[in-house]
């Protein structure tokens, strides 16, 4: 029981605390508060003191004792058990307040306490069981919004699966159409061809039907007139001729149609199926908790660029800096200078197998190439705009490039677009206006894709560098935005996200650089949990 777990004296039977001996205590001295048997109560009034030592029968001593100025009053609490009695104790045992008579008949062998001690220790059981159940309460509620973002989730996901769905008809009924129409054409050629070799034949044939038809009636009338120099000049003019046939036989039979047996496995195969995807793991917080590790000082007032290497160390860059620099972590919390470039500039750097992409505020993205140390221009372009801050490699291979107007960066003076290239720097992919016409970005800053290689853009919206995050679709139209956790953000402390990232769980890391927190957001652009990084990571 609750009250039992907070009491740390042993369980003792109640005795005498003169003699030690007698377990029938009547009496109590309110001033040694003492407990006795009757025998020590007349030892005990012999006492010399210039104190008076006042003993009080039990049956009385709720009656004799004093608040000495307690808030509470503990010399009225009705026994509910024996009417007219007054409790004076609190039983530990049974955990309940209990009167002389109820000590006489059922406590006399059980652990007892002052009342006003027994208050104490029941106030803080309380006061622990409350703070408990508000705890609950606050899991409770998160665990409500857990599930209405599920909610929302599932839905959203439904209407793009059913989509997805409809689409994947749509491009099999349109190849299925369009194999049709390509076997039927073939046939009409086939069928063209041969109908004009038969036609050609067939006028052939007509004509040597009437020549042959006209010949044969000259030999019927020679033969029906009897006359002989008829006769002989007929013969002597007319010679036996072979007649030509077409050979039919060299038409090919017209081509025959052979349809194949589609089962249902084999629709299944080609169409596509229904995987189950755990919503769960996208909505709660991340797998690990996040812990501070270690701390590394570097020589930059702040790193806007790091790219982890395979062999471990790190490149890292600063904006109003004339160098990015390849350092090493070293396990006594220092770093080790590997190699410096002296280069000014670097907006954004990406790491592609051992080179260095580099977004320097110019139209083509640049490759600084580590083995020979040499800075070439690549084939990635947005000419005639510029890349800045806002670029990212995805993991299908996809180069994702925020693009804006020559000039400064606030007021906008002109397009605004993040451009998605394959590997061979063609574009893909433009995002730049919404469904009505209107801009999506203001200032595209920073950019990463998820494990479904969504594209997900930290939009700047102004000066002060307040923002937002946006989930693109496949479609170049916005799918979701983000702008910020109301349990943080608000007039003093505004959203000023700074730069985000993919977990390997699918979850977004995004830094909020005016209230020291991270956001973790799931694929659906949704906060699912926040650090305050100074306050539980100790990070200022």
């Amino acid at each position: 029981m609750a009250l039992s777990k907070s009491f740390q004296k042993g369980q003792t039977i109640l005795a005498c605390q003169m003699c030690e001996e007698e377990s029938k205590i009547e009496w109590k001295c309110l001033l040694c508060n003492f407990l006795m048997c009757d025998k020590c109560r007349k030892v005990h009034e012999k006492f010399k003191s210039l104190e008076e030592h006042k003993i009080v029968d039990l049956k009385n001593i709720a009656l004799e004792q004093k608040p000495s100025g307690q808030i509470h009053d503990f010399n009225n609490i009705k026994c509910d058990r024996h009417a007219g009695k007054i409790c004076c104790l609190f039983c530990t045992d049974c955990e309940e307040v209990v009167c002389p008579l109820c000590i006489t008949k059922a406590h006399n062998t059980h652990y007892m306490i002052e009342l006003s001690e027994g208050f104490k220790v029941a106030m803080e059981v309380l006061r622990d069981l409350h703070a408990s159940k508000d705890e609950d309460l606050t899991k409770l509620n998160t665990q409500r919004m857990t599930l209405q973002t599920i909610k929302t989730e599932v839905q959203a996901r439904y209407s793009e699966e059913k989509q997805g769905i409809l689409d994947q008809e749509k491009v099999l009924t349109e190849l299925v159409h369009e194999q049709s129409e390509k076997l039927i054409s073939k046939l009409d050629a086939r069928l063209n061809k041969i109908a004009i070799s038969i036609q050609s034949d067939e006028h052939q044939t007509n004509a040597d039907y009437r020549a042959t038809e006209s010949r044969n009636q000259i030999f019927q009338d020679a033969i029906d007139s009897k006359d002989m120099l008829k006769v002989f000049k007929t013969v002597g003019k007319e010679k036996k001729t072979e007649l030509r046939l077409v050979d039919v036989t060299k038409y090919i039979s017209l081509s025959k149609f052979l349809p194949v047996c589609i089962e249902k496995k084999t629709i299944a195969t080609f169409f596509g199926n229904l995987v189950d995807v755990h919503v769960s793991s996208q909505l709660l917080p991340l797998e690990s908790e996040i812990k501070l590790i270690n701390q590394y000082i570097t020589k930059f007032p702040l790193i806007q660029c790091i790219v982890c290497c395979p062999n471990g160390s790190l490149w890292i860059s600063n904006f109003t800096s004339t160098e990015m620099q390849n350092i090493s972590l070293l396990k006594d919390g220092s770093t080790h200078l590997n190699e410096s470039v002296m280069l000014s500039e670097v907006a954004r750097m990406q790491l592609n197998d051992s080179d260095l992409i580099l977004s320097l505020q110019k139209s083509n993205l640049y490759i600084f190439q580590t083995e020979t140390g040499k800075l070439v221009p690549s084939k990635y372009t947005v000419a005639p705009l510029i890349s800045n801050s806002a670029f990212h490699i995805s993991k299908n291979n996809k180069i994702v490039v925020g693009a804006r107007e020559v000039g400064p960066m606030f007021p906008p003076n002109g397009p605004r677009k993040v451009i998605v290239m394959n590997m061979e720097g063609e574009h893909e992919m433009t995002y730049y206006l919404d469904n009505k016409g209107r801009p999506i970005f203001t200032l595209p800053f920073r950019i990463t894709t998820d494990n479904d290689n969504n594209v997900f853009v930290i939009d700047v919206l102004s000066e002060e560098f307040y923002g937002r995050v946006v989930k693109l679709d496949k479609q170049g139209g916005v799918s979701n935005i983000y702008f910020g956790n109301p349990a943080i953000n608000g007039v003093y402390e505004p959203f000023i996200p700074f730069d985000l990232k993919t977990t390997l769980n699918n979850n977004i890391i995004v830094t909020d650089h005016q209230s020291k927190t991270l956001h973790v957001l799931n694929n659906m652009n949704h906060c699912i949990h926040y650090v305050r990084i100074d306050r539980e990571l100790g990070i200022n």
